[in-house]
């Protein structure tokens, strides 16, 4: 990250937005670079070194998907360390679409219909205050808890253990993995994931409809020894994505409507429904404990 004023560069076609944009940013002290042109991309990115990169996936001369990869390649020819943050505009009002592509090729991801310049200035000075001020404590989490991918972490295909007293380092762990879904903006974690063969998991809980597709993230929370005691017969089908297969995805019919008993990472016993894209993440994760991957119901 700069020493200074910190640096941003925008990669837009729409002469109108990419104006907008540098105004406002230049209203917040930062630097601002703009271009739009494929040829001229890496030349500025290896001249003006920004901290923050905002990509228009919707390009007419380059998938933006694309373009992603070439600078991600790129990033480590011209950043010894601190890598700048991406985040990406999108008309892709597809969470699930979307979030296969998070943290392999970007840090943040906006719809553009839904911002304005004073929300995207927000996720921005967010990203850098994290990077400055979490960045110790990340790699020691990341140290910690490493997420290898199936063929390399065993623990995905065993039982996971009850867990029979909620001890300190229980609930540390539990902290632990609040803290990486709330820092990864992932919708679950369960312990196996991170090497632990416990009957532990991370989730999210959203305000999210079938008529209305905007969610807002209503918090984050844990589970032990969950248990799912009724599954509607009433299904739906929605695209998954998984931290552990992070180059596969696919259509999963599961439940519509799920009740579950469990303890909270305080010990205490909890009975809760769950319903729609709700339903989806926790019997995606509850699934990690029985030593199923999502890969093993995708439909054919």
């Amino acid at each position: 990250m700069s020493d200074f004023l910190n640096k941003i560069l925008i990669i837009e076609d729409e002469e109108d937005i990419r104006d907008m944009y540098q105004l406002a940013f230049e209203k917040h002290s930062f630097l601002v670079e703009t271009v739009f042109e494929y040829e001229k991309i890496f030349s500025k990115l290896e001249k003006f070194r920004p901290d923050v990169i905002l990509v228009d996936i919707m390009l007419p001369w380059i998938n933006g998907f694309d373009l992603l990869k070439e600078i991600k390649n790129k990033i480590p020819e011209i950043y010894f360390e601190n890598s700048p943050k991406i985040i990406m505009f999108s008309n892709i009002d597809s969470e699930m679409y979307t979030r296969r592509w998070f943290d392999f090729w970007f840090d943040d991801y906006v719809i553009k219909a839904d911002i304005t310049p004073s929300y995207l200035i927000k996720k921005v000075k967010k990203l850098l205050w994290l990077e400055q001020h979490t960045c110790e404590l990340m790699q020691n989490l990341k140290e910690k808890y490493p997420i290898y991918t199936w063929d390399d972490n065993t623990v995905l295909r065993k039982k996971s253990v009850k867990i029979e007293n909620i001890t300190d380092d229980i609930k540390s762990l539990a902290n632990d993995l609040l803290y990486l879904l709330w820092f990864y903006n992932w919708v679950g974690l369960a312990a196996p994931q991170v090497w632990k063969n416990i009957q532990m998991i991370a989730f999210s809980r959203w305000n999210i409809q079938p008529w209305n597709l905007k969610k807002t993230l209503l918090e984050n929370d844990i589970m032990i020894n969950p248990e799912i005691y009724y599954m509607s017969e009433e299904t739906i089908s929605f695209n998954e994505w998984c931290l552990s297969l992070p180059w596969f995805y696919g259509n999963v019919e599961r439940s519509n409507i799920v009740k579950i008993k469990y303890q909270d990472k305080n010990g205490e016993y909890r009975n809760e429904t769950f319903e729609w894209f709700n339903a989806v993440i926790v019997q995606h994760e509850i699934d990690h404990l029985n030593w199923v991957l999502f890969s093993d119901k995708v439909s054919k």
